[in-house]
């Protein structure tokens, strides 16, 4: 039934039928909302509840070499098996697939067969071990671009049209995926920005038409890919804040992912684990919260793999909670006119003002709907408004306008709620609001209004 405690501040007017002013209320709450917030490493399993429950996305990285272990065979278990873990949990997926991974065992990450194919590779070595040495493709070499692009599209065919996916990384070029080469710098050869855009970007662009892409910025002398790699619709991520005293990174101009706000997504991973920031590196609160007001980022990392994130939170939990909702888009109506009173099938005008909290615009899909819901919250009549949720800047507020037209509509008193949906025949809301008065359907009380 529809919750009597909804709390509206109103103001008077003149006519029932002419405007009547409401004002609302804030919840206080963290507020979870597709296209941005925490992101946490690994299977639900390795969370805590807490952590679970101030998150939108859990994330994982994959070797090619076990998703692809022989040519034309896929084995996309590990894939399906988190996103059917995170989705009974009411979250979305996201991931990367690494063709080079020294900080694992598997010197194959991209697979042996690629090579025995006739790909060409050079050793190089990990992190602080010069005993291993890992098998890192010629980045341009006609049978690695030709096996990359039977992949790209062999993934996008799985999964572009899977809802519960919040994005994908492309990770085929540098170590991790991070597009540079270290620690093997002396034992490989870059590429120009023609080479990586056309030969190992461009066929994820052209099979993916559904799901959000996401490359880490790429660092000198390949920096112009940055801004085409935004311009083809695909954000930006940096794998390396909070590491020194401004936001670049551990390495160049962190400042090159500022060409995606309000246009791409842009995802942030710290340096190390939130436990490498206790005592030995530089870590402010306010230096935390001013980059994401600088950078705006659209998702954040919670700590690192193996317990981070419960670890961060338990050292920061109010810095969490408010990160949680500075970090993309945090709807709130502030004030709404509307009249009270209308004749069946009249035309009436309807004025709402949304603030938007977060630090960028929303970036995933929206329409905006006006109902007429009963007390048992069902329906009994909508209207899809033309108002652009995208256009509610960051820390803005935006005042929308629409005349609206209920439709065979019996006479009686209605609740007058909104509803955000992803998309325009979704039988449900999509979006949350941070105010007090949501329905347990995902609608807002804007107020009461009698058809007459």
């Amino acid at each position: 039934m529809f919750a009597a405690s909804i709390l509206l501040l109103h103001s008077a007017c003149k006519d029932n039928k002419e405007g009547s002013n409401h004002q609302f209320e804030k919840s206080g709450a963290v507020v979870l909302n597709p296209g941005q917030g925490w992101i946490l490493y690994g299977s639900p399993s390795e969370q805590s509840a807490a952590t679970i429950a101030l998150a939108t996305t859990g994330y994982g990285r994959y070797d090619w070499s076990t998703l692809n272990p022989q040519e034309n065979v896929y084995n996309w278990s590990s894939i399906d098996n988190e996103i059917s873990l995170w989705a009974a949990r009411g979250k979305q997926y996201a991931f990367g697939v690494m063709n080079v991974n020294t900080s694992g065992n598997n010197v194959y990450c991209t697979p042996k067969w690629v090579f025995d194919k006739g790909a060409k590779y050079t050793m190089g070595n990990g992190e602080g071990s010069s005993e291993r040495k890992y098998y890192i493709p010629v980045w341009d070499d006609p049978v690695y671009v030709a096996e990359c692009k039977k992949f790209a599209e062999a993934l996008a065919k799985k999964y572009d049209n899977n809802p519960n996916i919040a994005f994908i990384d492309i990770r085929n070029y540098g170590n991790w995926g991070e597009m540079h080469m270290y620690p093997f710098e002396n034992y490989t050869k870059t590429i120009t920005n023609v080479q990586l855009q056309s030969l190992l970007i461009q066929p994820y662009i052209d099979n993916f038409k559904n799901i959000q892409l996401i490359v880490c910025w790429v660092e000198p002398p390949l920096t112009a890919s940055n801004q085409w790699v935004v311009d083809n619709g695909i954000g930006l991520r940096n794998d390396g804040i909070m590491g020194n005293q401004s936001n670049s990174g551990h390495s160049g101009n962190g400042d090159v992912i500022k060409m995606a706000i309000g246009k791409q997504p842009i995802v942030w991973e710290f340096l190390g684990p939130f436990r490498s920031f206790v005592g030995s590196k530089p870590w402010n609160d306010d230096r935390f919260k001013d980059n994401i007001k600088n950078y705006k980022p659209s998702y954040i990392g919670m700590g690192h793999w193996n317990g981070d994130a419960q670890y961060m939170l338990t050292q920061k939990p109010n810095l969490v909670k408010e990160a949680a909702n500075l970090m993309g888009y945090n709807f709130s109506m502030m004030s709404a006119n509307y009249p009270e009173e209308v004749s069946a099938g009249e035309t009436m005008n309807i004025s709402l003002s949304i603030e938007n909290s977060g630090v960028t615009n929303m970036l995933t899909g929206c329409v905006i709907k006006i109902a007429l819901i009963d007390d048992s919250d069902r329906v009994v009549s909508s209207f899809a408004t033309d108002w652009n949720a995208k256009t509610i800047q960051g820390s803005a507020t935006s005042n929308f306008t629409a005349n609206v037209v209920f439709k065979d509509t019996p006479a009686g008193t209605y609740h007058l709620v909104l509803g955000l949906y992803r998309n325009a025949n979704d039988p449900k809301p999509t979006y949350n609001l941070d105010n007090k008065g949501r329905t347990a359907d995902g609608f807002y009380l804007i107020g009461s209004i009698n058809i007459i």
